[in-house]
């Protein structure tokens, strides 16, 4: 795969009316999205070849691939040619088209493409003597840059889910420096929008396998997933080549499995597999995840290997998505499954719990059979209290705090739930001391307790 990630690249813009000039993007950026799929990306450098010949979908793909930070261009500016057009008709012994449309770049609108100059980060040209030398001016300008770039590649850390505020990272990374220059490499942590956390610099090490560039970095405390970047200097040159989307680690939740199902289906070799997962994270509503299961037992001849959705979840919160089909040999299934799950956030990998034994019931003990709702604890409290409570079904929950006049405070609980038990959080930072009362409803049950806060 050549991308990691899906990028949005281009689209086209028409006018707006035919009334005017003025030019409006159509909306079909889809059309040239660059698919990606985490966590593979392609780190060796590619040489794209242009000339002013190129054009058409020449232009659009040179514009694409620039997209990609192991792409360099040599040559020449292509056509500079793109957009929709038409052919016009009549002209005997013509064959001429009608340009109807401009493009541009979705991260730079109003800067359109038509008749602009195509960057070239390496220009370079035929020469006669070259031709007469048998040597292509361009072809030879990108092998020699191919053959003494430095760059970074293979980054991985020691592990993708980090405790907030407790653990530190060890990155590792591979740098391809051909000509043994002096060089120097940077690690940068970025939220998914960009905005850069911290940065550390890497120290070269020998090791048994050849020369590593490492780090460390202590994670803080936040509840966020994070893109490294990672970037190399050759102090010879100058020349700084940067990996924008190296790898993400996270440093929510975690989500683990809290209990799963195993019950037969149809035939007697056929079972259906849910699991529960729950979100142990303090603060954060996660989205993006799916979870892929896998066995090594030798009487599970099939187990769903494609991954499944996980709806949003909320912290405290356990959830499930859609079932898992495990088909046995019966003559050797011993009345269980032995499972581990993969979990993916936005398809990165981000958990993996441990193998978990499934058997014909809920294999962590019995689901809730009644509707609970626990005193709040530590009670007094300053400034947070953890409130726990339990439903059997199915229900769309609210969980309120109200003040001794009965007006709301907060909201902490407002949606559907699985059957399960649950732990939440009231952070009082802000409200006065004084006595306040929880409130749990549900379609079936409605109960309040009261609690203290004392400053």
């Amino acid at each position: 795969m050549m991308f990691n990630e899906s990028i949005t690249t281009i689209e086209d813009a028409y006018r707006c009316s035919p009334a005017t000039f003025t030019l409006c993007p159509s909306g079909n950026s889809s059309i040239y999205v660059n698919p990606g799929q985490p966590p593979e990306q392609w780190e060796k450098p590619i040489a794209v070849l242009l000339g002013p010949t190129g054009g058409s979908m020449g232009d659009i793909t040179a514009q694409r691939l620039r997209y990609h930070d192991m792409v360099k261009f040599f040559g020449k500016s292509c056509a500079a040619a793109l957009g929709d057009n038409i052919s016009v008709t009549g002209f005997s012994g013509w064959n001429l088209h009608l340009s109807i449309g401009d493009m541009l770049h979705t991260a730079t609108p109003g800067v359109y493409l038509n008749r602009r100059e195509f960057p070239i980060d390496y220009p370079a040209w035929f020469t006669s003597a070259g031709v007469a030398g048998g040597h292509d001016g361009v072809v030879d300008e990108a092998l020699n840059w191919i053959q003494h770039a430095v760059y970074p590649h293979d980054v991985t850390t020691d592990r993708r889910w980090y405790q907030r505020n407790a653990d530190t990272l060890q990155l590792t990374a591979q740098v391809e420096n051909p000509d043994s220059h002096q060089i120097s490499a940077k690690t940068y942590f970025e939220l998914p929008s960009g905005t850069t956390v911290d940065s550390i610099s890497l120290s070269s090490v020998s090791t048994p396998g050849g020369i590593e560039w490492q780090g460390k970095w202590a994670v803080p405390n936040m509840e966020e997933m994070y893109r490294i970047k990672i970037t190399t200097r050759d102090l010879a040159t100058g020349r700084i080549h940067t990996l924008r989307n190296a790898t993400h680690i996270t440093a929510e939740g975690p989500v683990v499995l809290d209990h799963a199902t195993l019950s037969p289906y149809g035939g007697s070799d056929s079972y259906i597999v849910v699991p529960y997962f729950r979100n142990d994270g303090p603060a954060r509503s996660l989205s993006g995840l799916h979870v892929r299961l896998r066995t090594s037992d030798p009487w599970v001849l099939q187990l769903t290997t494609t991954t499944r959705s996980i709806p949003t979840i909320g912290p405290g919160s356990v959830v499930a998505p859609s079932p898992f089909l495990a088909v046995v040999d019966t003559t050797a299934f011993p009345g269980y499954i032995n499972v581990v799950s993969e979990l993916f956030e936005y398809g990165w990998p981000a958990w993996e719990d441990s193998t978990r034994t499934l058997t014909g019931v809920n294999e962590r003990g019995e689901l809730p059979t009644a509707f609970a709702l626990q005193q709040n604890y530590p009670n007094p409290f300053n400034p947070s209290t953890n409130i726990k409570y339990q439903i059997p079904s199915n229900n769309h929950v609210t969980l309120k705090v109200f003040d001794l006049l009965g007006r709301e405070v907060a909201t902490l609980v407002n949606e559907v739930k699985q059957p399960g038990t649950y732990t939440v959080e009231w952070d009082a930072r802000g409200v006065a001391s004084g006595v306040y009362f929880y409130r749990l409803e549900t379609s079936e049950f409605v109960q309040t307790k009261g609690m203290l806060l004392l400053r």
